[in-house]
């Protein structure tokens, strides 16, 4: 946050408490829609109008608008988040993004004060305020509105120095607010599973795939079956890789109809990716977009452009795409039927069967890691006989299984 001197503003007599009112609103919301004609800008999934006089800031997970008064050594910033999936109510939607827009990052030093507000076409829009303070700037008068549109919502975090600075942008906050439109790509994520599933699901946004307690979101964008119908490539695909180690794994990566990718997609379920959960991963994400440019298979992700010559194909092994020297090959559901049997890796081997139980080793080396098997869609449960649970990708392609990014092949 880059900021000039602040001073203590007084939520009680600041222009947000009584400009948020229904009442309020409407004449600022008409006065901005009749001077204000910027070009829509593009973030995340929607468009909206970025007033003028403000620097602007574009990251990964948000869109910065700043605008200084040098004179009177103020500011008035904007932070647009990225587009969520409604909980259901306006108020789970708030506190879930106060949460962690507001209440991680500032210390909190007012009772923050909610209304409901009255966006056209973003019904039950909700905004919360509170005097804040933010390490090495001191103290903030700080703003959170949620526009909510067709079962998602937006947030849009006002930060300002100072009652003078608040005052003298609150036609620029109903102007971006009102602004605020999701893009005819904007992805509204499954909802929860209505049928009774073999695999329990739950919220662990801090654990991984593959690690004991992990739990599937529930919620996420359908998976769809592996295919290269489009001529582009749609579902799952896995690629040789080397870890850390130098040890010969899988990465998998995930193509949509519309455009997204993502590499290590985070299951929200057996046949569902949690999008919205990657997204809003700590650091790199992997999740971007792709495109067949000229020739060219182009992934955008992360800030990074990858770029190599596009080419389908079929071999002994099943179809396959290039991307550059980059192989890809479909990764399809396992079954009871196809996966049982004995897997082999490198220092490693597991043996599941047709009964739902499973060993890990051979003979002596066995003792204590046998146990029984979930199997649906994409996920794999297994229950240790002695020993943590633990839930973690599967898929299979021919004679090769994956699990986790953990490569078997089966035995001959």
């Amino acid at each position: 946050m880059n900021t000039l001197e602040a001073k203590e503003p007084d939520i009680h007599d600041c222009f947000i408490s009584p400009l948020w009112q229904t009442n309020e609103l409407k004449p600022i919301l008409l006065l901005t829609a009749a001077v204000l004609c910027a070009e829509p800008r593009r973030f995340d999934t929607y468009t909206f109008n970025a007033p003028d006089g403000y620097s602007a800031n574009e990251a990964r997970q948000q869109f910065e608008l700043v605008k200084k008064d040098l004179t009177r050594r103020t500011f008035c910033q904007f932070i647009l988040q990225q587009a969520q999936p409604s909980l259901g109510s306006a108020q789970q939607d708030l506190d879930a993004e106060w949460n962690i827009v507001v209440a991680k990052e500032y210390s909190i030093k007012s009772a923050p004060l909610t209304r409901e507000i009255e966006v056209p076409g973003a019904p039950q829009s909700i905004v919360r305020s509170a005097n804040t303070s933010y390490p090495g700037v001191g103290p903030v008068f700080s703003s959170l509105t949620l526009v909510r549109l067709s079962g998602r919502y937006v947030g849009v975090l006002l930060n300002a120095s100072n009652l003078d600075a608040a005052s003298a942008c609150q036609s620029d906050a109903a102007a971006i607010i009102t602004s605020i439109r999701l893009t005819a790509t904007a992805l509204t994520p499954a909802p929860l599973p209505t049928t009774t599933s073999a695999i329990p699901i739950g919220n662990t946004p801090q654990q991984f795939p593959g690690s004991p307690g992990w739990l599937p979101s529930g919620t996420g964008l359908p998976v769809p079956d592996p295919s290269l119908d489009t001529g582009k490539p749609v579902g799952l695909w896995w690629k040789m890789g080397t870890n850390s180690a130098g040890v010969t794994n899988a990465e998998v990566h995930i193509f949509l109809e519309n455009g997204i990718r993502a590499s290590n997609p985070r299951p929200g379920g057996p046949r569902l990716f949690d999008w919205e959960g990657q997204t809003r991963q700590l650091g790199v994400t992997g999740v971007g977009t792709f495109a067949i440019e000229g020739g060219q298979f182009i992934q955008r992700y992360d800030g990074f452009e990858n770029k190599g010559t596009y080419a389908t194909g079929a071999d002994s092994s099943g179809p396959f795409f290039k991307s550059g020297s980059s192989v890809f090959r479909p990764l399809t559901e396992a079954s009871p039927q196809t996966i049982s049997g004995v897997w082999r890796g490198p220092q490693s081997q597991i043996t599941f069967r047709s009964d739902g139980t499973f060993l890990f080793g051979s003979g002596a080396s066995a003792s204590g890691r046998s146990g029984r098997y979930r199997l649906e869609g994409y996920l794999l449960h297994l229950l240790p006989d002695n020993g943590p649970a633990w839930i973690d990708r599967v898929g299979i392609d021919g004679e090769t299984l994956l699990l986790g990014s953990k490569l078997q092949f089966r035995a001959k």
